[in-house]
C-alpha cells in the first residue's frame, strides 16, 4: 500500500526542493554563460580582440567574427 507510507510527503517535498535547487543552478549556469559571452563580443566590438586570425591562446575558439556574431544574435536575438 503505498499511500500507507508515512514518510510520503516528506519524500516529495525533499524530491521537490531538490529540484528546484538543480533547476536554480541550471538557470545561474546559463546567465553566466550569456554575461561571459556578452562581454567577449562587446571586446570584440571595442576592437580589443583580433577578428580575424585566433592565437593559441584565443578563448574564441577559433571562431571568426562573423561566427561570433551569430552566436550573439542567437543568444540575444532582440539586443543585436
Amino acid at each position: 500500500m503505498p499511500n500507507s507510507f508515512p514518510d510520503k510527503e516528506l519524500l516529495i517535498n525533499e524530491m521537490e526542493n531538490e529540484f528546484e535547487m538543480h533547476q536554480n543552478e541550471a538557470e545561474a549556469r546559463r546567465k553566466e554563460m550569456k554575461g561571459n559571452n556578452m562581454e567577449f563580443l562587446q571586446k570584440i566590438k571595442a576592437g580589443q580582440v583580433d577578428q580575424e586570425q585566433p592565437g593559441e591562446n584565443d578563448d574564441r575558439g577559433g571562431l571568426t567574427e562573423a561566427d561570433l556574431l551569430e552566436a550573439e544574435r542567437l543568444i540575444d536575438p532582440e539586443g543585436a
